[in-house]
């Protein structure tokens, strides 16, 4: 996964970089969650089996009373991938530690120079 998050860094950043002048701030938005949904797919499908899904989400902190609900789920990948229990434990700062890039970062750092927070 590590190997997977780095080049998408790094095609994030060359997307960013290619496209900055025309982009507006709903735009980023979108794509910014939609990075981070498919990171949270590639989590899910790299964990496969319901045992080991259920272990990595106790393991990331989520409520032991609805894991099973998720990891049993027939649903399909994209659409667990916007499910509440595993945007909770796959949240934002989790994402952001393993490295993955925020265009909405990139974004203010752009339009209101480095010193600007997001």
């Amino acid at each position: 996964m590590r190997q997977c998050i780095d080049a998408l860094k790094h095609y994030c950043v060359g997307w960013f970089h290619y496209f900055k002048v025309g982009l507006g701030y709903g735009e980023v938005l979108h794509w910014d969650q939609w990075i981070r949904r498919r990171v949270r797919l590639c989590h899910w499908k790299d964990w496969k089996r319901p045992g080991t899904r259920r272990k990595r989400l106790l393991e990331l902190g989520a409520d032991p009373k609805k894991v099973h609900l998720v990891t049993r789920s027939r649903k399909g990948y994209w659409r667990l991938a916007s499910n509440r229990i595993v945007q909770q434990a796959l949240d934002y700062p989790y994402l952001k530690s393993l490295g993955l890039p925020s265009l909405k970062g990139l974004w203010i750092a752009f339009k209101y120079g480095s010193q600007a927070t997001a």
